[in-house]
């Protein structure tokens, strides 16, 4: 395995890179975060005693620590710290730069600062070994970051094989996603708490093959003390007295391109603070006013159907917005909203709201259909069927009558009778369906059977089989209430094995117990031994209690956490009250009762109301009588006929099944 690049040289191209964008003011972090007009101006802030908490991976310390046959254990390197005996590692004494708004960083950790992580001793060594040092944290962006690692290791080949040694030097581990981390910013630090971790290429290779890319790490907390540089001088404000006005207008409607708007405003001074607490600029987007709420784009900032960070020039702004072809809805209702950056809409933050006003021909231009008209209904001239534009009810043969009516002494045509159709309501009866089970267990164990560790393998048998999220357990029987009791059970099998068959447990026979106030336990048939080889495993265990978000006679969703008994089955590889995979019980085929609209013609074939030809499923000949071999069947009695043959099957059929009993 090659050396990576020099870590000196690289923390430079850095430094670098990211102090050139900055002074260009092309540091961005995405629409919903951009540095401020008063960061641009400013100096990076200068960062002392930064610290970095991270545990690696909980599962990975967990395979380290708690299994004494494989005499794993750690040791602290330089200056790191750990919580308790088995928990998560503290960098402190970073020093780098950072822009005060957050969009950038580069800070470092030292050097010989680390854990050292090894077990399976060999007479070579140990199987696994590896040393995570001086962290490197660079932020890239308002939204994204990289952690970065200097690593020394020896390939895994297996739990009895010492591999050869590497070492790479600031090696990105792991991508960080500060979009769903909490963050506290003041003007003395900035501190990202539990920013999401996902293993990169690069990282995979620095495990020594253990896990895959995009697996989950432990999530990451820093943070950044840093005294600020003076700003540059703030250019002159523009008078606040100024009418703030703001224009939408379209510019481009086509179903190929989508909509776009030019939104234009003036006298944007004096804006509400963001809750943020540091003003930036707006926020402009388009959104469907009749199904995207402020309280939506707050949670999901990805919700309108377009968005921009727009920064303002004494008070200015003009910001072209686009709705993709795809995204385009005939129903919607769409408007401008604009708010205070950065940050999200509250009263105070809300600036303005400008419905998009399209014209008829903007709308044709948008929602035609494949023959180039309007959807939507009858337009302007269209004419009606038959009507060639040239009639004149002064003149002209009269002898046809109006439509709809006989000429006197003759037969309306046959055509044009209108059928005798006669409809009823009916009760269709509810149905419960049959029960189905979508369960997981827990995909970070799944991920550790089948990786580079345990080199295990996952089956399924007797019904349950394999999803890409988890597994289906079968079909199974039973019934919840509509107040949330009930069991239901089922067949499927699904079993672990690894470490060459010294792990091997198996999951069988499930059994959902509702108890009511959306409360339940699960009860499986665990089969299981330790890495002792002693038998832990057995039948009927509560292995896990279950707590549903909502539950009734068609299913719900329950978080899972694990009993102390199913710990025990588990062959201790988790602790009671771990959370497992969520789980969900549905009901294929279910159906309430309802009543049916039944309508049949004159032939007692089954017709929809106006008459036309059911399409619900065969038609159902209730009256008529078959006809003789060389007398022409009336169009539609067909089915009729095939239906009341199969209705006398299905008697003759009974009354046998009857007989027979």
């Amino acid at each position: 395995m090659e050396s990576q690049l020099s870590g000196r040289l690289r923390r430079g191209a850095a430094l670098l890179t990211a102090s050139a964008l900055t002074a260009a003011g092309l540091v961005v972090g995405g629409t919903f975060f951009a540095p401020t007009d008063a960061a641009s101006a400013a100096e990076d802030a200068t960062v002392s005693n930064a610290s970095l908490t991270w545990g690696v991976k909980a599962s990975f310390r967990n395979y380290i620590y708690n299994f004494e046959m494989f005499e794993g254990k750690s040791t602290l390197l330089g200056t790191a710290t750990q919580e308790g005996d088995t928990g998560a590692i503290t960098w402190n004494g970073g020093s780098g730069t950072a822009a005060p708004d957050g969009t950038t960083a580069d800070v470092e950790f030292g050097t010989g600062n680390g854990i050292h992580f090894q077990s399976h001793p060999m007479d070579a060594g140990y199987a696994l070994d590896l040393q995570f040092l001086d962290p490197h944290i660079v932020v890239t962006s308002a939204t994204t970051a990289e952690l970065r690692l200097d690593v020394t290791g020896r390939e895994f080949v297996d739990t009895t094989t010492v591999g050869p040694e590497y070492h790479l030097d600031d090696v990105t581990v792991a991508n960080l996603d500060l979009s769903a981390a909490s963050t506290t910013f003041d003007e003395d630090s900035l501190t990202w708490t539990g920013a999401p971790a996902t293993l990169t290429d690069e990282g995979a290779a620095a495990f020594g093959g253990f896990y895959n890319p995009g697996e989950v790490l432990d999530p990451v907390t820093f943070t950044l003390p840093i005294e600020v540089v003076p700003e540059k001088p703030a250019p002159e404000e523009p008078d606040p007295g100024a009418e703030l006005t703001t224009d939408v207008a379209v510019t481009d409607v086509s179903a190929d391109a989508g909509l776009t708007v030019n939104v234009t405003g003036t006298g944007y001074v004096d804006l509400p603070l963001p809750t943020s607490g540091r003003a930036a600029g707006i926020y402009v987007a388009i959104r469907d006013a009749t199904t995207v709420s402020n309280d939506d784009i707050n949670a999901d900032p990805s919700s309108p159907a377009a968005s921009e960070f727009v920064t303002l020039t004494d008070g200015e702004f003009s910001q072209s917005l686009t709705v993709e072809p795809d995204a385009l809805d005939a129903d919607a209702e769409y408007e401008v909203v604009i708010w205070s950056a950065h940050g999200t809409i509250t009263d105070e933050t809300l600036i303005d709201t400008i419905p998009v006003a399209l014209t008829a021909d903007q709308r044709n231009a948008l929602f035609s259909d494949e023959s180039g008209g309007e959807t939507g209904g009858e337009q302007p001239g269209d004419e009606k069927p038959g009507d060639d534009g040239a009639s004149d009810d002064s003149s002209g043969d009269q002898s046809q009558g109006a439509p709809g009516t006989s000429t006197p002494g003759t037969e309306t045509p046959a055509a044009q009778k209108k059928p005798q159709i006669t409809c009823t309501v009916e009760n269709v009866a509810g149905r419960a369906g049959t029960p189905q089970l979508s369960w997981g267990v827990k995909s970070s164990f799944v991920s550790y059977i089948e990786g580079g560790i345990a080199n295990g393998s996952v089956s399924t048998s007797n019904g349950a089989s394999r999803t890409g999220g988890g597994f289906l357990w079968g079909s199974g029987s039973g019934s919840i209430s509509d107040a949330g009791q009930g069991t239901v059970s089922f067949p499927g099998s699904v079993h672990f094995t690894g470490h060459d068959g010294i792990l091997n447990t198996t999951i069988s026979n499930l059994r959902v117990t509702a108890t009511g106030s959306n409360a339940g336990t699960l009860i499986a048939d665990v089969a299981s031994k330790d890495m002792d080889g002693n038998n832990v495993g057995g039948s009927g265990i509560t292995f896990a209690n279950l707590s549903f978000s909502s539950l009734s006679a068609s299913g719900g969703t329950a978080s899972t956490t694990l009993t102390a008994a199913g710990a025990k089955a588990f062959a201790g590889f988790y602790d009671a009250g771990q959370a497992m995979d969520s789980l969900t019980v549905s009901f294929s085929g279910a159906r309430n009762s309802s009543t049916e609209q039944v309508c049949y013609d004159e032939n007692g074939n089954r017709v929809n109301p106006d008459g036309t030809p059911y399409t619900g499923g065969p038609a159902v000949n209730t009256g008529g009588v078959m006809a003789a071999a060389d007398t022409e069947v009336p169009a539609g009695a067909g089915w009729g006929v095939l239906g009341f043959g199969f209705l006398l099957t299905l008697f003759v059929a009974r009354r046998l099944l009857v007989a027979r009993r």
